[in-house]
């Protein structure tokens, strides 16, 4: 039988405990890096709530089949220590929308999911999804005139990017002549292949 001092500290080590479990967070500031099609899911995660305990995350989106009415979430990464999942492997469509979510656990408990949602073509800041530079770009002179040769960007698959923009695809190019004057711009060029005309 425990004398009331000891039932005291008994209690009061458990209401500790107890403190410490109840103060894990979720994971907070969840975003998606994008570039053309690698998306990188991004969280932050406060470190002190997690009462001396390894803290793994797991990572996961969630597929909506129509031809079969079947729905359900993937792990993409489970039980990482990392604050960061790489999707790109996922293989998200460009024009769809998905739902992504991330949770933090730890072998006592987990706190629960955060979820955003994430549609890669509207996605970033200002709304839309970070399109990369050309994969290549060659310039040549021919007959006095300046060639340009433009490869498009290129998805995680080396696909052309202006597939998975339905052929809207342009390129702003500006030149000026080289003078020891600040540059005024001699030209802008405006090509655009598959657009439609305006």
């Amino acid at each position: 039988m425990l004398n009331p001092a000891e039932t005291e500290n008994l209690c009061v080590c458990v209401s500790v405990c107890l403190a410490g479990f109840r103060d894990l967070r979720r994971p907070e500031n969840v975003s998606v890096d994008s570039l053309n099609t690698r998306y990188v899911l991004r969280w932050d995660w406060p470190h002190e709530t997690a009462a001396n305990q390894t803290v793994t995350f797991t990572a996961q989106e969630f597929r909506s089949r129509k031809a079969s009415n079947e729905k359900y979430w993937t792990s993409v990464c489970a039980n990482v220590l990392e604050h960061h999942c790489d999707f790109t492997g996922a293989e998200l469509h460009y024009n769809d929308l998905y739902l992504l979510r991330v949770w933090a656990n730890t072998s006592q408990q987990s706190p629960g999911w955060v979820q955003i949602r994430f549609c890669p073509d509207k996605h970033g800041d200002p709304a839309v999804s970070a399109l990369g530079p050309p994969s290549s770009l060659k310039l040549s002179s021919v007959k006095g005139d300046l060639e340009i040769i433009i490869t498009d960007p290129l998805s995680s698959t080396n696909q052309s990017m202006k597939t998975l923009l339905n052929d809207r695809l342009s390129y702003r190019i500006q030149y000026w002549r080289r003078s020891e004057e600040p540059q005024v711009p001699v030209g802008l060029t405006h090509m655009c292949s598959g657009c439609p005309s305006d």
